[in-house]
């Protein structure tokens, strides 16, 4: 009974007090839909910012291994472009070792150039490249592996079907960028799990027969030059996925060694998706080198990005309301003060 007196005393029947709560829904309302809209669009357009900022970092890492698998292709056509080295080549990977030395030894009696010897080239490519880690040159019909490494040592590994797995390994390999084959890195005692695999087929100009196999290792902990100045641009992390998931590159450093564990989602995924937590994905698939480049932002990485923005819009709306709610109060209430005394 007190309640409903007081609205009728107090509201029911007074004007004055109805035209301010009328007024103070509408300026309430009205700021509040300003509000969120204007948050709602500045937000969305941080986000994109920030998805613009990660997709270019992956073209630059796209780029960037697009560039070592060219320079790798590129090593192979220097050696069919040098008809001496072209041969020496062929003859190693055709050859024992040891058959190859003795050649060498007689062009050098004979005063042939030494500049077309092959290991002495292959030396060299992997000194002008800091990025290369471990350079490995297979014979396909020898089975016999040579390993160059960037600490200026080598190795000639005998391999022999029945106890290896390093010739069913070496058949596998197909060209694309993919992660090291583990039994050969172990083979070749490299224990990184940072590195990427290249390979290039090396054929017998004469016959176009496919003699040996170019593997070369890269660091995958280079490719980082490529985003050194996106890094403080977005949120999460970019991977570089081989086609059965291995893992790359990782810019977050969590997934070497293994299989990515969402990789079966992202096929199925289109903009955004739960993976470790609720997050924004790009993807970015070169044509015809079996990897891909994925970017995952995480909503709640993003979202810090904008909670400045939001703060600064709930200050200014609740301002906003304060002086559109008692600024017009007062004047109302004044007015009807002045009108209950003529009255």
């Amino acid at each position: 009974m007190g309640l409903r007196r007081g609205y009728r005393n107090y509201v029911s029947n007074n004007l004055f007090v109805k035209m301010i709560l009328i007024f103070s829904a509408i300026a309430v309302l009205t700021i509040m839909t300003l509000s969120y809209f204007t948050f709602y669009f500045m937000s969305r357009s941080i986000v994109q910012s920030e998805l613009t900022n990660q997709k270019n970092a992956m073209e630059r890492v796209d780029r960037y291994i697009a560039a070592k698998h060219d320079s790798v292709q590129l090593m192979v056509q220097n050696i069919y472009r040098d008809q001496q080295l072209s041969d020496n080549m062929t003859y190693l990977l055709k050859h024992s070792f040891q058959e190859y030395v003795n050649r060498r030894l007689d062009q050098f009696m004979g005063s042939q150039n030494s500049s077309t010897d092959g290991i002495a080239y292959l030396k060299n490519m992997i000194e002008d490249d800091q990025d290369m880690e471990n350079l490995l040159l297979y014979s396909t019909e020898k089975q016999f592996l040579y390993v160059q490494s960037q600490r200026n040592t080598s190795r000639l590994i005998t391999t022999n079907p029945s106890r290896s797995f390093i010739p069913d390994a070496m058949a596998l390999q197909n060209g694309n960028i993919s992660v090291p084959n583990e039994w050969v890195r172990k083979t070749i005692n490299q224990p990184d799990t940072r590195l990427y695999s290249v390979q290039s087929s090396i054929n017998d100009l004469g016959t176009l027969k496919a003699v040996g196999q170019l593997i070369v290792y890269f660091n995958s902990d280079s490719i980082l030059q490529a985003i050194s100045g996106y890094e403080k641009d977005f949120h999460g992390y970019i991977l570089v996925l081989a086609s059965e998931g291995g893992v790359i590159f990782d810019s977050s450093g969590n997934y070497y060694g293994t299989t990515y564990p969402y990789a079966d989602k992202l096929n199925s995924l289109n903009i955004s998706g739960e993976l470790e937590q609720d997050s924004y994905i790009s993807t970015l698939t070169p044509n015809n080198l079996g990897y891909v480049v994925v970017g995952v932002a995480p909503k709640q990485e993003v979202a810090e990005s904008y909670r400045t923005l939001r703060n600064l819009i709930l200050f200014v709306s609740a301002a906003c309301i304060l002086v559109a709610v008692i600024v017009p109060s007062l004047v109302v209430i004044n007015f009807a003060k002045r009108t209950n005394r003529i009255i």
